[in-house]
């Protein structure tokens, strides 16, 4: 095990004296345990009686939920509670929500082979696809249809929709089918540099006390649990350490550039979205000049300086004349982070004529990282200043494209157009539905959509030349 690199060492420390991040419990409350690889199959009793059926006749669809938590946290429970759903619904689909490993447990790369089996850098990953099949193989026993399955997620959970749509490059037949629509919600797709993946793990077993991956399988789940938050913490801001990684297994490549070189299951169709205001979430709030900017640009993009002067000069360059859409540093790094980590990723997905992708924009003040949740949810997490009207109508058009695949027909809402070349999209405002432009469709997500900062698997990235291509 190559030992920790210094210089970043030295970052760190000066991270944490910034203020450091916290490590929240599962969303629910509830204690995490290694132990966790369990489903909720929520089924309304007019459809669970067809299941019990020896002929189960019209089975109905089914709405498959990955949580989200960025790979560290949270739980099938937390605030997805289906209740309302199911009402706008009128009790016509199959609920399931999944837990999947996370953190070390499923998500540890950049580490030397075990001696004892093979350790997948995505095990958690393959967790969520397990559950898939599963669904496959016995929804029907509770009257859900398994060709008829839609996939959904929010932050984390979104981006393993999206990674899920392109598992193994769309290529093995025998991986197909497992849905056959998709809701991405602001899918959190920050890129981390492969130098912080072997931190990551190096943090880990050092904050274990062990120096292999075996000698960790003899620790308890609770010391492990602490060497995971405390090597988590330790880190840059911002920085996932523990996250799905290229394996060339299942993971062929990076999900944007897999979408625009058509490597994905086909007949699957897709709602993506993201929230006029997510920066907010993912950029460090304690940045104010651009020399801030430009660190956390070298720090983010460390084996491809190239990217980050890029970045800095041409991309996001330093103009705060009003001809751009930021006024300060501050703006600048919001509004990179937002589109970088979550809305130019939702452009590439609309992008893409076989997927028929409908996506929307979430505009209700403030507009954060999240917030779209307690509206698809409601009445869960609902708060005062919200609008209940607004969230039946959303859950209306979820419902809808759960049911039936199709929103194209009418509605007694505003239409939904199709993304494509125009990249329309449905803008939820306080005022309600209405159509308007996205405004990630921009030269700058498709700078970032051409993923510059990661070399095609089997190339060697060289840091100082142009990977824009």
């Amino acid at each position: 095990m190559s030992p920790v690199l210094p210089s970043l060492v030295s970052y760190i420390s000066k991270a944490s004296r910034r203020g450091g991040k916290t490590v929240p419990p599962g969303l629910s409350g509830q204690q995490q345990n290694e132990d966790c690889l369990f489903l909720d199959v929520i089924s309304p009793s007019k459809v669970f009686a067809k299941g019990r059926r020896e002929n189960h006749g019209s089975l109905a669809p089914v709405l498959f939920n990955i949580h989200g938590g960025g790979y560290f946290s949270g739980d099938k429970t937390a605030i997805y509670n289906p209740r309302g759903l199911l009402e706008r619904g009128k009790d016509d689909f199959v609920y399931v929500s999944i837990n999947y490993r996370l953190g070390a447990f499923g998500f540890l790369a950049a580490v030397e082979p075990s001696s004892a089996n093979y350790t997948s850098p995505n095990a958690g990953f393959l967790d969520q696809r397990y559950a898939l099949k599963w669904v496959q193989k016995y929804i029907h026993l509770f009257g859900g249809d398994p060709q008829q399955v839609t996939i959904t997620g929010e932050s984390s959970g979104g981006t393993s929709v999206l990674r899920h749509l392109v598992a193994y490059g769309g290529s093995k037949p025998e991986e197909s089918g497992l849905f056959i629509r998709g809701v991405v919600q602001s899918p959190s797709l920050t890129p981390i540099d492969p130098q912080y993946l072997k931190l990551g793990a190096n943090l880990f077993l050092q904050s274990a006390g062990v120096s292999t991956v075996d000698e960790a399988r003899n620790l308890s789940t609770e010391v492990l649990q602490k060497a995971q938050k405390q090597a988590q913490v330790s880190g840059p801001f911002n920085v996932q350490f523990f996250t799905p990684v290229v394996d060339d297994d299942v993971l062929l490549d990076y999900p944007t550039r897999l979408l625009k070189e058509g490597k994905y299951f086909k007949n699957v169709t897709m709602i993506a979205a993201h929230n006029f205001n997510e920066g907010r979430h993912f950029a460090n709030q304690s940045v104010s000049t651009d020399a801030d900017f430009d660190n956390w640009a070298y720090q983010l993009f460390l084996s491809t300086p190239n990217v980050a002067e890029k970045v800095i000069k041409e991309v996001y360059p330093p103009l705060y004349d009003g001809s751009l859409p930021y006024k300060n540093p501050l703006e600048r790094l919001e509004l990179c982070t937002m589109e970088l980590s979550v809305a130019c990723s939702t452009n590439a997905i609309g992008v893409v004529p076989e997927l028929q992708s409908r996506n929307y924009l979430f505009s209700i003040d403030p507009g954060t990282h999240a917030q779209d949740l307690a509206y698809t949810y409601y009445p869960t997490g609902a708060t005062p200043g919200f609008y209940p009207a607004i969230a039946e109508g959303l859950q209306e058009y979820l419902t809808h494209y759960i049911l039936t695949g199709d929103l194209s027909h009418k509605m007694d809402l505003p239409a939904w157009p199709l993304y494509s070349t125009h990249a329309h999209v449905l803008n939820i405002t306080e005022a309600g539905f209405s159509q308007a432009k996205d405004p990630a469709a921009n030269n700058r997500c498709q700078y970032w959509n051409s993923v510059p900062y990661f070399a095609k698997p089997g190339q060697v990235a060289d840091a100082h030349t142009n990977m824009t291509g």
